[in-house]
């Protein structure tokens, strides 16, 4: 959210920008307060159509660009049938 917001640019996987060119971080820092407690992240079919490719360090890219978007509801499949018959099963 600092690049976004204060920096007006986007950090996308296949560029970074280069060290010493950001501005400094004032002492106090900066808190970007967000005004839903929920950032949802991904759609149905992108695990079918993308993900199935990945390895683990495109895994790791992948986390660490959720992580710096403030993405903490990634949509996650895998294994979602196991729960359901766990939870919902009748006895």
């Amino acid at each position: 959210m600092f690049l976004l917001l204060i920096v007006s640019c986007g950090v996308q996987l296949t560029s970074i920008p280069p060290p010493g060119s950001l501005p400094r971080v004032k002492k106090e820092g900066i808190m970007i307060k967000r005004p839903v407690p929920w950032n949802y992240y991904q759609n149905v079919v992108t695990s079918s159509y993308s993900y199935v490719w990945w390895d683990w360090e495109r895994w790791e890219k992948e986390i660490d660009w959720m992580a710096l978007q403030g993405i903490n509801l990634p949509l996650a499949f895998t294994g979602q049938e196991s729960i359901w018959q766990k939870v919902f099963m009748v006895n």
